[in-house]
């Protein structure tokens, strides 16, 4: 709603070194950018996906039950999308922004949970484990990590 740039919430390493801009890691995984339909339907992915591998059934790793694991699970994706962020970075032009990267892992990893649940995607039915991979065609990320496109 224009109270606050943009270009304060992503993430700059400079930025967050030099200036000790610590919200920066914390808002470049919030901000999923300007408000439209994308916008609500990406954050409603996270949260209705996010909601199923927190409270999903007797799936546990030991580290303590649903909720720990998904709190170590966010974290370690948090880790890798800015670990790629810098390691790819140079290579492959990418925005500072890891909502949708965030999404895609909550995605893939509750699909690797549930490989045979069934899924909709706009009435068709699709099985779990291959739930990200739709999205990512759907959305048409698969083109640009290809090389084309956008």
């Amino acid at each position: 709603f224009g109270i606050v740039s943009p270009y304060r919430l992503i993430y700059d390493f400079g930025s967050i070194k030099n200036s000790f801009h610590v919200w920066r890691l914390v808002t470049s995984f919030l901000y999923v950018g300007p408000f439209s339909i994308n916008t609500l339907m990406g954050l409603y992915m996270l949260y209705q996906f996010s909601k199923q591998y927190e409270g999903g059934g007797p799936y546990n790793t030991g580290a303590g039950g649903g909720t720990a694991d998904y709190a170590f699970c966010l974290l370690f994706g948090i880790a890798g999308c800015v670990l790629m962020y810098h390691g790819l970075g140079g290579f492959i032009p990418m925005a500072p922004l890891f909502t949708r990267n965030l999404t895609f892992y909550v995605l893939y990893v509750w699909g690797r949970k549930n490989p045979t649940v069934d899924a909709n995607i706009w009435g068709v039915p699709i099985k779990g484990m291959y739930l990200a991979f739709a999205y990512l065609l759907l959305n048409g990320e698969c083109i640009v990590l290809l090389g084309g496109g956008k």
